[in-house]
């Protein structure tokens, strides 16, 4: 060490023997300026805590000035924190009071604001209105942490720490009524839950029957869901009276809630019910309807049908009897043609027969004739021979022998002459 002393310039012997104290001159300085500026904030410190009670706005606002500049002093030099000089360590310890003060000043009127809640909580737990003293105790939970938020010092003070614990034994209790109101809540809500099932279920009822057109499935799907929903509804024994009286917390929203979910099942269920009626009715009447159109349609078309058969009975009927008259014509007509032939050929025959009569005439008249030119040769030949005779017998003859003989002739005579049968 000595060594190397040795061999160290003058000058800088001379800085490292001066540096300690021009450092512990710079030292003073900044506690120096420290302690002015801590002590520029002071007098706000104080006459914070002088009006503190007259005037909180203010006295805040000083409050904060003052800690403003003792940060500022803090940071200039730490030492202010410490020092006695100027009785600085005594200020900061009467400022901390007054800051402290101050804050409970600020917290005091929220602490009373809690005690009011925690009052309001012990009346509702007296009364058995419990979520009425949950919700007390929570608003005075929420002022309790912000009185403390200002401050911690609050409990320091006897009264206040009294209350405080008094509020918590509250707590303790609303804590324990909340199990027990708990239990009660988890049956209420079972039944709850039962309601909103069965209301869902009949909604759903309802649905079936929403369409324009309802037919007998969705209705008979409606009937069950409704069923099913008044199956559910039955088994929920609730009353609100009864539970009011069978509990020493009274009527608890949830009670309220089982009642709303009842009364809206039930409104369900008679909705329901109607609707099932009504379109019940609606699809009678559309059978009813549907049946008599069916039976209108179907006598209608057996109408026709015994129309068209009457039509075809009477067209079969006409055209067996054009057929029958046709037969009958074409028979008629083969009779009158047979009839016809038959007289053509009774003509032709008759004809022929005339012809031969006539032929037979002709013969016969020519043999007539012949026989009668022969005749009439002979008559005259006998009338000449006769004439002869008589003449010569007449003279021997008596006159009516002659008579007699010529009467007799000429008969014969008259026999004689031929016979014209046309």
């Amino acid at each position: 060490m000595l060594t190397t002393l040795r061999y160290i310039p003058a000058c800088i012997f001379i800085l490292l023997t001066v540096m300690p104290g021009l450092s512990l001159a710079a030292n003073d300085q900044s506690l120096a300026k420290a302690i002015k500026t801590y002590k520029s904030g002071y007098n706000a410190c104080v006459e914070a805590h002088r009006i503190r009670s007259s005037n909180l706005v203010a006295a805040k606002e000083k409050i904060s000035f003052y800690l403003k500049k003792l940060k500022e002093a803090k940071s200039i030099d730490k030492r202010i924190m410490s020092t006695t000089e100027q009785n600085v360590d005594r200020n900061i310890t009467q400022c901390k009071t007054a800051e402290e003060d101050i804050l409970r000043a600020e917290a005091f009127p929220i602490i009373e604001k809690a005690f009011n809640e925690c009052n309001k909580t012990k009346k509702h737990l007296s009364s058995g209105a419990i979520t009425s003293a949950e919700r007390s105790f929570k608003k005075y939970t929420s002022f309790k942490s912000q009185a403390f938020a200002l401050t911690t010092s609050l409990d320091k003070q006897p009264g206040t720490k009294a209350k405080i614990k008094r509020c918590d034994k509250s707590g303790a209790k609303l804590k324990l009524a909340l199990v027990e109101v708990q239990s009660i809540v988890k049956a209420a809500e079972l039944k709850n839950n039962m309601a909103q099932q069965s209301l869902t279920i009949c909604r759903n009822g309802q649905s079936k029957l929403k369409a324009k057109t309802v037919n007998k499935q969705a209705i008979n799907e409606a009937k069950r869901k409704l069923s099913e929903s008044m199956t559910i509804s039955s088994g929920i024994n609730f009353n609100i009276e009864q539970a009011k009286a069978s509990s020493k917390y009274g009527v608890l929203p949830i009670h309220n809630t089982v009642r709303a979910s009842l009364t809206e099942t039930k409104k369900c269920q008679q909705s329901l019910k109607f609707s099932i009626s009504k379109n019940n009715k609606v699809v009678s009447d559309r059978l009813l309807a549907k049946t008599a159109a069916a039976k209108k349609a179907q006598e209608q078309k057996s109408l026709k049908e015994k129309v068209a058969k009457d039509l075809a009975n009477k067209q079969r009927a006409e055209k067996l009897k054009l057929e029958n008259e046709l037969a009958e014509k074409k028979k008629q007509d083969a009779l009158i043609i047979e009839q016809e032939n038959k007289r053509k050929e009774a003509l032709a025959k008759a004809g022929a027969i005339k012809k031969q009569k006539a032929d037979e005439f002709a013969l016969k008249k020519a043999a007539k004739e012949a026989q009668k030119t022969k005749n009439d040769a002979t008559k005259k030949k006998s009338t000449a021979d006769w004439r002869n005779l008589v003449e010569e017998k007449a003279s021997t003859s008596d006159k009516s022998k002659s008579d007699t003989k010529q009467s007799s002739t000429k008969k014969d005579w008259t026999n004689l002459a031929p016979v014209n049968k046309n």
